[in-house]
């Protein structure tokens, strides 16, 4: 088990924070869908790819409604939201479906770069989703409670596999995780588990780098959204996701903001 993090994010390139990353630190952004199988966007209607303005993906979402979408803090901060796309409706993360820019975004206030903590944010596209006639193109409902303990739920995404990159959308099924158990797991890493965030796992699955932002789905409702972990699919740790039901209160309210202001 790894008892120091080195921090890296889950993009093509990585970010330049304001603070420098103290060497001791080894702790890996994300997850790869390890153990999946090729899905297509029917499976996930509600999945995302959100690609830099170069066209290139680096990580996931989930759709909220017609102008909202839900990712991860890490994958757009700090970025710009001119420099931002987003790709719905599509099976390969490189083409199909439908690309729209980014008019806003907003990150949780509280995210912090070093505790992982809060790892929420939300984009607003600059035109809205045609919910009503695009094909494969949906939003999901956000968790209200998190799924219990040993509760099967679905994540996907396009991250990095054993064969590297795929194009082609992934999913698998992995097992939440009780928080106590997760936490022990963790508990001689530098990133602590905590109630703004859930775990799951499976053997030789997992969800880790350009998968971040991606959603983590039980009963057709958001309940995680892809984080962090050490490792991939490593036995030892389980996958760290965002808590979605803690945070619903706090995207709902965000997602008005935006799209108000």
């Amino acid at each position: 088990m790894l008892t120091k993090c080195l921090l890296f994010l889950a993009t093509t390139t990585l970010l330049v924070l304001a603070e420098p990353i103290p060497s001791a630190w080894h702790h890996q952004w994300g997850g790869r869908i390890y153990g999946g199988e090729n899905i297509t966007i029917e499976q996930a209607p509600w999945q995302v790819s959100i690609q830099d303005s170069n066209r290139t993906p680096f990580c996931g979402g989930a759709i909220y409604n017609d102008r909202v979408i839900v990712t991860a803090a890490h994958c757009i901060n700090p970025r710009n939201s001119s420099d931002l796309l987003v790709r719905v409706g599509a099976t390969n993360r490189s083409q199909g479906g439908y690309l729209l820019k980014v008019s806003k975004m907003k990150v949780h206030e509280e995210f912090n770069t070093s505790t992982i903590r809060y790892d929420i944010a939300v984009i607003l596209l600059s035109s809205k989703l045609n919910l009503k006639d695009w094909k494969n193109v949906r939003p999901i409902k956000l968790a209200n409670a998190p799924p219990p303990n040993g509760a099967e739920a679905f994540v996907s995404g396009w991250g990095l596999t054993e064969q590297g990159i795929p194009e082609t959308l992934k999913g698998t099924h992995v097992g939440i995780v009780d928080q106590g158990v997760c936490r022990n797991q963790y508990q001689t890493v530098c990133s602590k588990i905590t109630e703004d965030m859930i775990c799951a796992a499976a053997p030789g699955k997992d969800s880790c780098s350009y998968d971040s932002g991606g959603p983590l789905v039980y009963n057709d409702q958001l309940v995680g959204i892809v984080s962090w972990g050490e490792g991939c699919a490593d036995a030892k740790f389980s996958g760290v996701y965002a808590n979605v039901a803690l945070l619903h209160e706090w995207i709902v309210k965000a997602a008005e903001e935006i799209t108000l202001n």
